[in-house]
């Protein structure tokens, strides 16, 4: 039998490499089966969240004053098996500050506690850091503000005016430390729009709060019950409205047209719709009784548009005056009386023999050439409650001679009722 030669076995390349093998196996083997599968990690960047509804410290009436950072962030480390906590991540935690501190205004450095987003993960938190975060306290206070509209790039087509802006709803509420919200000196609803408009139209405006230099304040400090309001931006047609007046109480025939008299204004700006101001006829401000009209009146009426309209000159008034220059008046005594429309069974006498002092105004020369046989005193029997006895009632006029004369005042006869 041939004897094994080790010697030759060991110096043979095949049988060396072969060796090798097994010696790096079992190498590896060792270190494998010696080393633990365990470690640390450190995650950066955890946010804090600060809870904003149900935390002890709104409790008390207090909120947190915020110096402009709005997001406070650490690091978690944390032990266990790699392959479990080579996957966490920054949401695989909850940061929060413990408030039980926190019992009345004031500077407060509050412990920061970690929990796992997931329970059922197998590690350990070791630590964060910081483990504290400063925070300040101050008492709650809310607030009513009007809201203003702050609309900029708007402009308006020729013959177009632009109205006030409204907001919808037009106040809003805010709540917040009472510091913070002591530097609200205003709230605006911005919109920027760069457009000519020839029509109204709405838009939606953001909120921003403003201290009295006009810098924004970060909404973020704030609670508020809207954060953005409707913007109701009125654009009408312009257009003339002429003014008039009318007269009551004219003699039958009487014709008005020769009375001069003018209004200021004669006419006023108002805007509508394009509808509306392709239609404006005359408004009539008001009527002057020709019955209490003395020469020198000057009448003031109001100009009381519909809701439809704008008044664009914003004039709330309209004056009337005469030129009396063709005008002239004398006082008259009237002793032609009559009754008309005497029910059946009645008669009526008329115990006043004249009627003195009568005014007469009209037209210069008709006036002057009057004669007090040219007016008649009417009392028309049906207007009057007809009982046995005396009574004063009151008389209307007739001038039949004169077309542009009229009579001004009022004035009563005593008649005599009796049964025919």
């Amino acid at each position: 039998m041939q004897k094994f030669q080790s010697s030759k076995w060991l110096t043979s390349r095949p049988h060396v490499i072969v060796l090798s093998l097994l010696l790096a196996f079992v190498l590896w083997a060792v270190v494998v089966l010696s080393v633990n599968s365990t470690g640390t990690r450190t995650i950066d960047n955890v946010v804090v969240r600060i809870p904003t509804n149900g935390a002890s410290y709104q409790a008390l009436g207090l909120d947190i004053i915020d110096d402009g950072q709005t997001t406070y962030t650490v690091s978690v480390t944390v032990s266990g098996d790699r392959s479990i906590i080579g996957g966490l991540n920054q949401d695989s935690f909850t940061v929060t500050p413990v408030f039980s501190s926190v019992t009345q205004p004031g500077n407060y450095s509050l412990q920061l506690q970690v929990t796992k987003a997931n329970q059922m993960q197998n590690y350990t938190i070791q630590s964060v850091s910081p483990s504290e975060l400063s925070l300040t306290f101050a008492e709650v206070v809310t607030e009513n503000f009007t809201i203003v509209p702050e609309v900029t790039g708007v402009s308006v087509a020729d013959g177009y005016i632009l109205q006030s802006i409204a907001a919808t709803p037009g106040t809003i509420q805010v709540s917040g430390a009472d510091t913070a919200v002591e530097r609200i000196d205003r709230v605006v609803a911005s919109v920027q729009l760069d457009q000519e408009l020839s029509a109204s139209t709405t838009v939606t405006g953001d909120i921003k709060l403003l201290d009295v230099a006009g810098n924004e304040i970060p909404t973020e400090d704030f609670r508020m019950d809207i954060s953005q309001v409707d913007l109701l931006i009125p654009v009408y047609k312009e257009g003339e409205l002429p003014l008039e007046v009318g007269f009551i109480n004219i003699p039958e025939g009487f014709d008005t047209s020769f009375l001069n008299y003018s209004l200021s204004p004669a006419s006023i700006r108002v805007a509508s719709t394009e509808e509306n101001i392709s239609s404006l006829g005359k408004k009539t401000v008001g009527y002057i009784d020709l019955a209490n009209y003395s020469l020198g009146d000057v009448y003031q009426f109001e100009i009381v548009l519909s809701t439809s309209y704008i008044n664009v000159d914003s004039v709330e008034a309209v004056t009337v005056a005469f030129d009396e220059s063709n005008l002239s008046s004398k006082k008259i005594t009237v002793s032609d009386i009559r009754v008309n429309n005497v029910p059946e069974g009645f008669e009526v006498n008329v115990v006043t023999t004249a009627i003195n002092g009568v005014t007469v105004i009209g037209r210069q020369g008709e006036v002057e050439e009057l004669l007090p046989a040219g007016v008649v005193a009417e009392v028309d029997a049906s207007n009057i409650n007809i009982v046995q006895g005396n009574y004063s009632v009151p008389v209307s006029f007739q001038i039949p001679s004169k077309d542009d004369v009229w009579v001004a005042g009022s004035y009563v006869v005593t008649i005599e009722v009796s049964k025919g």
